[in-house]
């Protein structure tokens, strides 16, 4: 996953070149949301929502030449339906905030009724090139 939004490209570039970190939140926890279509780099996809839905706190190994990926497994709760997640997105806080970085899936995921569905640590990978 490598794919920055708008948000996080302008913030690096704040940060980096003009000495303005003022976007950058001091203390993010890293939270993963499923997605129903692409969320794009301006965070415009629609996100999975069913009862009992939330996006998951993540954690990451400390990078290594740009690379990092989560630490442990996280699983989302039981679907209520069905569902199609077609890509994931990092966001900032548990709720609203801003897009970080979006992927699609490997394959779309369908999710029927008390369906769950699990990362693996590891399979969410993030690479700064």
């Amino acid at each position: 996953m490598s794919e920055f939004s708008n948000f996080l490209e302008d913030a690096i570039i704040n940060a980096t070149l003009r000495g303005d970190n003022s976007d950058l939140p001091n203390g993010v926890v890293p939270h993963l949301s499923l997605l129903s279509t692409d969320p794009t780099d301006a965070d415009a996809g629609t996100e999975t929502t069913w009862v009992g839905y939330n996006r998951m706190v993540l954690t990451f190994d400390a990078p290594v030449d740009g690379y990092t990926q989560n630490t442990s497994a996280v699983t989302f709760p039981p679907s209520d339906g069905t569902y199609n997640i077609t890509h994931i997105g990092v966001y900032d806080s548990l709720t609203g905030g801003n897009l970080l970085y979006h992927t699609p899936l490997n394959n779309t995921k369908t999710l029927y009724s008390t369906d769950t569905i699990t990362f693996n640590a590891g399979s969410v990978q993030i690479t700064v090139a």
